[in-house]
């Protein structure tokens, strides 16, 4: 079938949409970027991966969740089954658990029996998360955030925390956002499912594809399977964690303000990280990307009651992410949404050819 979009040189008085520029004039081109983008990740190898380098310390202290993390997955190594491993964990490093939600999924731990826990791992992963937000918006800022995450998971206080899901799950929320730009939308909605089933926070991604989709009038049928899969997968989890659960638990903690919101906005980067997250929203609105990230950036309105910093390791890459598409309007009302692979050459613009449905799409 023919493509709708064509390219055409621009023709006076005719009202068509051009191809705007991804980048400012001021900015290198993607072509330059993605080298910087390679020696940065150069740098960070050496920095992070060569203890004899002396810039970042050995670890001398493991936070209580990867102490958590690291002992599940040795009892299950030892043939164990993980709810009884999680939970044996728990009561062993921290305290018996009381409540669902603080067993996490067992995905990521079946992928840690293949993979392992280690840094070196956490590092890759971290590297794919920068590649991913480099390609759906800059380079230079996949690269800016995969040191941010670095700086996160690994700081050079010597603090061991890179277990924490919201990593792991980043990775499948951005590749769903990738396969929404190809309106490949059954296996966008896969990708945020399984983001979703490492991370129950990320199925907010769910939710705003479900509502982009409605009010779009594209494809929901995947998002909404999506969704019921999601609620099946945590019933069954309930199910499977509450024989383990004890009736005089630690009570959950509350406690909030602005502060925690700024800091669930962005970890340590101040008002960058709302800064970040305004302008996606407003660079982006009423698009598909726009609804399908909306929910998850207003995570950090839970820290005015309920701090959770590392949940910004979820909601800042995807902002970020988010700023490399922008919606345009043509001058007869059919929209054109611009990404960063849809570039054309110098003096060509590009025409939408389709039937009202496709343009509303």
């Amino acid at each position: 079938m023919r493509s709708p979009l064509r390219w055409e040189r621009p023709v006076e008085g005719k009202a068509i949409a051009r191809m705007e520029p991804h980048v400012s004039g001021w900015i290198p081109p993607r072509s330059a970027q993605w080298g910087g983008f390679a020696a940065g990740i150069a740098l960070f190898a050496v920095l992070w991966l060569t203890p004899w380098f002396g810039f970042i310390p050995p670890v001398d202290y493991v936070h209580p969740d990867q102490q958590v993390y690291e002992e599940t997955l040795s009892l299950m190594h030892r043939g164990e089954g993980y709810y009884p491993s999680a939970a044996q964990a728990l009561a062993d490093v921290n305290h018996a658990p009381a409540r669902v939600v603080e067993i996490r999924t067992p995905v990521i731990f079946w992928l840690w029996l293949v993979t392992g826990i280690s840094w070196p791992v956490a590092f890759i992963v971290i590297v794919l998360c920068g590649l991913l937000v480099g390609y759906l918006s800059w380079p230079l800022a996949g690269l800016g955030v995969a040191l941010w995450l670095m700086l996160t998971a690994r700081p050079p206080s010597g603090v061991a925390e890179w277990a924490w899901n919201e990593i792991w799950a980043l990775v499948p929320v951005l590749i769903s956002l990738l396969l929404i730009r190809r309106r490949r939308w059954g296996w966008a909605a896969f990708a945020a499912l399984l983001a979703a089933c490492i991370r129950e926070t990320a199925v907010l991604v769910l939710v705003g594809g479900l509502i982009g989709a409605i009010a779009r009038r594209d494809t929901w049928r995947p998002w909404a399977a999506a969704l019921a899969g999601w609620a099946a997968f945590m019933i069954w989890h309930a199910h499977e964690v509450w024989p383990y659960l004890a009736h005089n638990g630690v009570p959950m903690a509350f406690g909030g303000g602005w502060r925690y919101a700024l800091d669930m906005a962005g970890a340590d980067m101040g008002v960058i990280g709302l800064v970040v997250i305004l302008a996606a929203l407003w660079r982006a609105r009423w698009s598909f990307d726009w609804f399908f990230s909306l929910p998850l950036l207003m995570l950090p309105l839970v820290g005015f009651f309920y701090y959770r910093g590392y949940w910004s390791w979820l909601v800042l890459p995807v902002a970020v992410a988010l700023l490399g598409a922008k919606k345009s309007q043509r001058p007869d009302g059919e929209t054109v949404v611009v990404i960063p692979e849809a570039r054309g050459a110098d003096g060509l613009v590009v025409v939408l050819e389709a039937d009202e449905e496709t343009a509303r799409r």
